[in-house]
């Protein structure tokens, strides 16, 4: 990577990162009593005209096009775009198997019009890698959506991983881990068998699958020990502490959702690299995600408390 290529992009998202919200500004916008006091937080971010154009149904999505057209014009050919907005398309491809396609919103690279076409005439027309997941995919389909939807995911961390960057790989190898603790702990709740246990296992991450097995066949209170080669092992016997006294997973996401910006806050002031695109690419989307959390909440009456526990640290 030549660092001339990301000179102009560091000055520019240096610039958008002065905008982003704080944590005191997203719990202000959580107190917030009615839609202009809540605006009010937002007039220095691109976000108000947003919201005030599309409301808050479609807020996240067209939130996510003007990230990906501002990325696109500025770094126009960048191959890590493909691979971090192609997530949207192994979503929509896991509701098509579901048979719910009036949920495929936004796609990137796979187009509904294109499993149709190939679904009733066998014609190929998908760009890689979906020119061999979705075929795969929908031959497992027929068997179990359940299998699908575990190739799907897969597929997904392994495209992901295609693209060679340090910081990119550990950020997704961590991520790995971290769901696939999750996973253990919710099959242990679950009282899952192993043979199905051993088909949700992601491949790619720091922890080796026979590691993952004897977490799984162990005691919960001694799941995390299997973790302790993790540069994030303290964190993993505080979701094992959080899911021996909480049923209830939403807050482990969050936790998780905490490690993940933790580890982007590190490379935030990697300036003339790749790094600090990924890093600002990953800080947007959790702005973006608090954002939701508050406007949808807000829409629903979902009451302040509640919508401040569900709150996610910021990236600045």
């Amino acid at each position: 990577m030549k660092e001339s290529r990301y000179a102009h992009v560091f000055a520019r998202t240096k610039s958008l990162e002065n905008t982003m919200l704080t944590n005191g500004q997203l719990i202000q916008m959580a107190d917030s009593k009615d839609n202009s006091s809540l605006m009010r937080v937002l007039s220095d971010t691109p976000y108000a005209e947003v919201l005030e154009k599309h409301g808050a149904s479609d807020f996240y999505i067209k939130s996510i096009q003007n990230l990906r057209s501002f990325l696109s014009d500025t770094l126009p050919n960048e191959l890590f775009l493909d691979i971090y907005f192609s997530r949207i398309d192994f979503s929509n491809l896991r509701m098509y198997i579901k048979s719910k396609p009036s949920e495929f919103h936004d796609s990137y690279m796979l187009k509904l019009n294109d499993i149709r076409e190939y679904v009733e005439t066998g014609n190929n027309h998908f760009k890689k890698p979906f020119d061999t997941i979705v075929p795969e995919t929908l031959k497992i389909a027929e068997k179990s959506i359940f299998e699908a939807e575990v190739f799907i995911d897969d597929s997904m961390f392994r495209y992901f991983l295609s693209y060679k960057n340090e910081f990119w790989t550990k950020y997704v190898r961590n991520w790995i881990d971290l769901l696939n603790f999750k996973t253990i702990l919710r099959s242990k709740h679950l009282q899952i068998k192993q043979e199905v246990f051993d088909n949700l296992i992601l491949s790619g991450g720091f922890i080796e699958k026979y590691k993952l097995v004897e977490a799984f066949r162990d005691t919960e209170e001694n799941t995390a020990r299997h973790f302790e080669r993790s540069e994030f092992f303290k964190e993993f016997y505080m979701l094992a502490e959080l899911s021996a006294k909480e049923k209830d997973f939403s807050e482990m996401e969050k936790r998780i959702d905490n490690i993940l910006i933790k580890l982007i806050r590190e490379t935030r002031f990697s300036s003339l690299s790749v790094d600090n695109m990924i890093a600002f690419v990953l800080g947007v989307e959790s702005e973006l995600k608090n954002l939701r959390i508050i406007i949808e909440g807000k829409a629903n009456n979902v009451s302040e408390s509640v919508i401040k526990q569900r709150l996610r640290d910021t990236y600045v």
